[in-house]
């Protein structure tokens, strides 16, 4: 019996698209572990480095000349240096960025360092014990430039709805002719043709 063209082009349309999905997954998969991680991985090391590096160079800096260090710091790298007064608040971004900076931070420093917001959610500070001081070192949320799990989920999104598309496309043009066929055999099979 010949298969109605519905149930042909439904089946065509979901292969086509589970093929593509699964290509798409794949890739993307890739491409997260194989570029991102590794990205975020290098952005957190050099951010932490430099964040220890700066709290560790004004606590062996003259008082005198740690205002003018503060002001060169904030200027060349977007970062603020100050004395800790009281502990950080619990408010926290769950970003992978911040918590990959975590982690490099206590790391680095040998005690666990939560990065976190204060009144200002476009500012994420850190507390550093160096030096016999608990320094307050911050940046500016822009600092972390470009969001590269909320950019490839976008990308991704918008290839999969493309994909789709495509693949109806694809399933119409190609059931198409065989539904025709179909049609043009029934008659004759009834003596209409």
């Amino acid at each position: 019996m010949i298969e109605r063209a519905p149930t042909l082009f439904r089946r065509t349309a979901l292969t086509l698209t589970g093929a593509f999905a699964l290509l798409l997954s794949v890739v993307f998969g890739a491409l997260a572990y194989y570029v991102t991680v590794p990205l975020g991985h290098q952005a957190t090391e050099d951010l932490a480095a430099l964040m220890v590096l700066s709290a560790q160079t004004w606590a062996e800096l003259p008082p005198a000349t740690r205002a003018d260090f503060e002001r060169e710091l904030k200027q060349r790298h977007g970062l603020i240096v100050q004395t800790a007064h009281a502990p950080l608040p619990e408010q926290t971004s769950f970003l992978p960025y911040h918590v990959l900076l975590e982690q490099e931070l206590s790391e680095r420093i040998g005690s666990t360092i939560a990065v976190r917001t204060t009144h200002d959610p476009e500012f994420y500070w850190a507390d550093i014990p160096v030096g016999g001081h608990t320094l307050r070192v911050g940046f500016a949320r822009d600092r972390v430039g470009v969001q590269l799990p909320y950019a490839l989920a976008t990308i991704f999104a918008a290839l999969f709805v493309i994909v789709i598309a495509t693949a109806l496309l694809l399933a119409r043009r190609l059931t198409h002719p065989l539904t025709q066929l179909a049609q043009a055999a029934q008659a004759v099979g009834r003596g209409q043709a």
